[in-house]
């Protein structure tokens, strides 16, 4: 029939991510969405367009406990929920990348937000 056969191309595992994600916090009332991009090199304020990661793992605590909650996302954003009892307290976050071998990546640099 005059077919090629097929050609089987070995397929790479991806690195680990090497960059830390960039995150934007929107705040209402009782609850805390938390958007993470990837930075473009050389412009800190725009987001790349490959995905070279597969979800995002985000950790947060209050300010003055010793444990971290983690929450994982294949989304681009968690929201966070609170209690009425939780408003005025400060919530510190950090996100990571995690690529398709569930790896993580380089943790951001701890933000801190009031909730409410």
């Amino acid at each position: 029939m005059g077919l090629r056969p097929r050609t089987h191309q070995a397929h790479k595992p991806q690195s680990r991510i090497e960059d830390a994600p960039m995150l934007k916090v929107v705040k209402q009332h009782d609850e805390m969405t938390v958007y993470v991009t990837q930075t473009e090199l050389g412009h800190p304020t725009q987001s790349t367009k490959k995905k070279s990661y597969f979800d995002f793992k985000l950790r947060w605590r209050f300010e003055g406990e010793t444990y971290y909650r983690t929450e994982v996302s294949t989304r681009l954003h968690i929201t966070l929920h609170f209690n009425r009892e939780d408003e005025t307290r400060r919530v510190i976050i950090a996100a990571a990348w995690i690529n398709p071998r569930l790896q993580e990546g380089p943790w951001s640099a701890d933000i801190t937000e009031i909730v409410g």
